[in-house]
């Protein structure tokens, strides 16, 4: 489902307060291609989860004359650089080898510890933006500033851009790890949505820690407890276990 189809396009990039989909957000970005799962960025701190979008060669100032009329609040979760001599312009906390030198391309990040926006303009920017991009699949949710439960999934494919909102379970932190590993049981020969899925639980330091804390029990009886105490985990523990055995 789409949330955002009833929207007029033209009132998409507006800011509105009292839009429905407005609020608090701690915006993070998982990316299943076109890096084939590879989503594991670093930089001094750890962990990123950042979104890489190519531009179209050829398009670059087409992207560029569209971004620079993007609001603020959008420019600040979505940056527009260029590659230049295996260095990214603009940016000093992370390094990219995936693209050539002289390359533009997009990067979904958030660049402070929370903003307040209404969601639907980032799809209304990428909306825009859709037909200059390469093709691409990410998925984007919200964490720590209250229990969130939506999972939007974007895939830009020969310049269209669909959106689906996935409904979790449980909050997204946790909840996203289960759909990714689900889906991927769903369709066992998908070799680099597995990787994504697992690349994912290794990304988390708390579930990876899980993880291991299940691993290292050696009697039923402690093994109980886990289960009463983090049924949820546990459940995400499970099917993670079934696919990396698959």
């Amino acid at each position: 489902m789409n949330p955002f189809k009833d929207i007029d396009p033209k009132k998409g990039l507006r800011e509105n307060d009292k839009s429905p989909f407005y609020g608090r957000f701690c915006l993070n970005f998982d990316q299943v291609a076109p890096f084939n799962g590879s989503t594991s960025y670093f930089n001094e701190n750890g962990y990123s989860p950042i979104a890489f979008i190519p531009i179209k060669k050829g398009k670059e100032q087409d992207v560029l004359l569209l971004y620079e009329m993007f609001p603020e609040r959008v420019q600040s979760l979505l940056h527009c650089y260029r590659q230049n001599q295996n260095k990214v312009i603009k940016n000093t906390w992370w390094m990219d080898e995936c693209f050539g030198d002289g390359d533009y391309f997009l990067v979904l990040e958030m660049t402070g510890d929370f903003i307040y926006i209404g969601i639907e303009n980032l799809y209304f920017a990428l909306l825009e933006l859709s037909e200059f991009l390469e093709d691409c699949h990410f998925f984007v949710y919200s964490s720590g500033y209250r229990y969130i439960h939506w999972l939007d999934e974007y895939i830009i494919k020969n310049g269209e851009l669909t959106l689906l909102r996935h409904l979790l379970e449980i909050e997204a932190y946790y909840g996203r790890l289960h759909f990714y590993i689900k889906r991927a049981l769903q369709h066992p020969g998908d070799e680099s949505l597995k990787h994504f899925a697992l690349d994912q639980i290794i990304n988390s330091k708390v579930f990876s820690f899980f993880v291991k804390k299940v691993d290292n029990i050696t009697n039923e009886k402690n093994l109980m407890k886990v289960k009463t105490k983090s049924p949820d985990l546990y459940k995400i523990y499970q099917d993670y276990k079934k696919l990396k055995n698959t």
